[in-house]
C-alpha cells in the first residue's frame, strides 16, 4: 500500500513538470508505459480497497444479517431504540452496504429474508379486522424508517421515495411468497393426480 502510494505520487510529480511534448517514437513509448503503470496501479488499488472493505465491513453487535427470524427483527428494534452504539452500527451498516444505484427493492434482502418479513407490512393490520393475516406495520418500526432515512439520505432517498420504494419491496416479497405458495400447490396436486 505504502509502495503504491510512492508510485502515485512519482507519477503526480511527473505530470507536474511540465507538458509532455511529443517529438518522437521514444516520447510516445513512455506516455504508453506511463498510461500502462497508472492502469495497473488503479487495478491494485481496487483490488486493495475491495480487500480492505471485506475485511473492515461494519457489523452490528449481536446480529447477523440478513435477519432470518421475526424475533430477531423485533430484537434489533429494541436493541436500536435502547443502545444508540447499536443504531449507529445499524445505520452505517445500511450506508455501507447499499449502493448509490440501486434501490431499497433491491438490497433489502441484504437485510431481511422473506421469511422474516412474512408478518409486516408498511401500513400494519389490525388481528380484530383481518384475524386470519395480522400485520406489524413497519412505519411504526425505527429500523425500517429512521435507521434507514440516515443511512440513505446522502444516497438521495427522501422520506416520499423511501416509504414508496419499502412498499414496493414488501410488495416484491408478499409476489415471491404468493408464486412460492402456487408452485407449491400445483406441485402437490400434480403428485396427487399422478397417484
Amino acid at each position: 500500500m505504502i509502495l503504491m502510494k510512492l508510485e502515485m505520487e512519482r507519477l503526480a510529480q511527473r505530470i507536474n513538470e511540465g507538458p509532455l511534448t511529443i517529438d518522437g517514437e521514444d516520447d510516445l513509448s513512455k506516455v504508453r508505459s506511463l498510461r500502462k503503470e497508472l492502469k495497473q496501479l488503479d487495478e491494485e488499488y481496487q483490488m486493495l480497497n475491495k480487500a480492505a472493505g471485506a475485511i473492515n465491513k461494519p457489523k452490528v453487535t449481536g446480529f447477523m444479517f440478513p435477519i432470518s427470524r421475526e424475533e430477531d427483527i423485533e430484537r434489533l428494534e429494541a436493541a436500536v431504540r435502547c443502545d444508540s452504539d447499536i443504531r449507529a452500527q445499524y445505520v452505517e451498516y445500511l450506508s455501507v452496504t447499499k449502493p448509490l444505484r440501486q434501490g431499497v427493492g433491491q438490497v433489502f434482502n441484504k437485510y431481511f429474508t422473506d421469511e422474516a418479513m412474512t408478518n409486516y407490512n408498511w401500513h400494519g393490520l389490525d388481528r380484530a379486522q383481518y384475524p386470519r393475516t395480522p400485520k406489524k406495520g413497519m412505519q411504526k418500526y425505527d429500523i425500517f424508517y429512521g435507521c434507514m432515512i440516515d443511512a440513505w439520505e446522502s444516497h438521495g432517498l427522501d422520506n416520499e421515495t423511501l416509504v414508496e420504494q419499502i412498499k414496493k419491496a414488501v410488495y416484491h416479497i408478499n409476489r415471491r411468497r404468493y408464486t412460492k405458495k402456487q408452485s407449491l400447490k400445483k406441485k402437490y396436486t400434480i403428485v396427487e393426480v399422478q397417484e
